[in-house]
């Protein structure tokens, strides 16, 4: 089964509205349970704007699932295309989600794992953490 779902487009800040929106934002937190963070993992913070109960026959774990599977997705090559796309976010996997009711409909509050420092999808760029440099040994 295949679910089709795309990200909230939000504005930079919800104190100065602007004609441009993107899909996410980089989060500045530190992250330690993730591996590689700072270095070659990043974390976004997203809405999935798709109601879940439009499926019911998936419970909200495997309709996350679903949608980060779709949008792991690369474009659809074009004719004639030589190199295939990447997908659009890099490659994501799940951190964390929460579902939130409304009135009118949900969402889902979405925190994904990507490998993609800066994208133009997102606002900001993941920060790039300080690794220790490794000294090479002498030899005697």
């Amino acid at each position: 089964m295949s679910i089709k779902c795309e990200l909230r487009s939000i504005p930079k800040s919800s104190l100065s509205p602007s004609s441009e929106e993107r899909h996410g934002r980089y989060l500045k937190s530190m992250f330690p349970s993730v591996t590689g963070f700072g270095s070659s993992h990043w974390v976004v913070g997203c809405y999935i704007d798709l109601d879940h109960r439009n499926y019911p026959d998936l419970n909200v774990d495997d309709f996350v699932n679903e949608c980060v599977n779709y949008l792991n997705r690369p474009p659809e090559r074009e004719k004639f295309q030589r190199k295939l796309k990447s997908p659009l976010y890099g490659n994501l996997e799940i951190y964390s989600y929460k579902l939130v009711e409304s009135n009118e409909s949900g969402f889902i509050q979405l925190e994904l794992i990507t490998d993609v420092q800066k994208t133009k999808y997102f606002w900001g760029e993941g920060m790039k953490l300080e690794q220790p440099r490794r000294r090479r040994l002498r030899k005697d």
